[in-house]
């Protein structure tokens, strides 16, 4: 099984599981004039305790594969260039520095480690400040704002920073769809 593979198992087995229960919680019990809907009571028990035996079944296979996709992503090792540097780190750390998905579905802000430093080059700025002749203490003196930073190099750091996360993810499509799932090792 391919890592691309394994990720999108990842994605069905909460909403397989979310359909499993709304099925037990439907039809876990009936009233004594209703007719069951699985033929009698027998037949249905067996059905709802089915449904709970493949929720148990479907948990222990989100586990297993979210386990192995992490081994992977820490053993698997990738070069993507980023600001005109080839960088070597495992996939793990890629995921890490575009941002983490949390929940089903792709995450809709971006918080990874590339974010973060790109918000701390944006905090480089002149804000309010502004150039010119202004009273201090009653006399008028002429301002320069005094930058403890270079804009040009500012300017090439957001840059990079922000379109970091789109390359990590291209870069990753592709180890992912390539790259097969380790096994876990087997305890001693």
């Amino acid at each position: 099984m391919k890592t691309i593979e394994a990720l999108k198992r990842l994605k069905e087995i909460p909403k397989k599981i979310e359909d499993l229960t709304k099925q037990v919680t439907k039809y876990c019990a009936f009233m004594s004039f209703e007719t069951p809907t699985y033929t009698d009571k027998a037949e249905q028990t067996k059905t709802v305790s089915g449904w709970l035996q493949a929720i148990h079944d479907l948990t222990m296979e989100y586990e297993s594969l979210s386990a192995r996709v992490a081994y992977t992503n820490l053993l698997t090792m990738v070069t993507i260039e980023i600001g005109a540097r080839s960088i070597t780190k495992s996939v793990h750390a890629w995921v890490q520095r575009r941002g983490t998905i949390h929940g089903i579905g792709r995450a809709t802000k971006r918080n990874g480690l590339a974010s973060l430093e790109e918000t701390a080059w944006r905090g480089l700025n002149d804000g309010t400040r502004q150039e010119g002749v202004q009273k201090i203490s009653g006399v008028e003196t002429k301002v320069i704002i005094e930058r403890c930073y270079d804009p040009k190099v500012r300017d090439n750091n957001i840059d990079m920073y922000s379109s970091e996360a789109h390359i990590i993810d291209g870069k990753l499509e592709i180890t992912n769809a390539v790259t097969d799932l380790l096994d876990l090792p087997k305890a001693s």
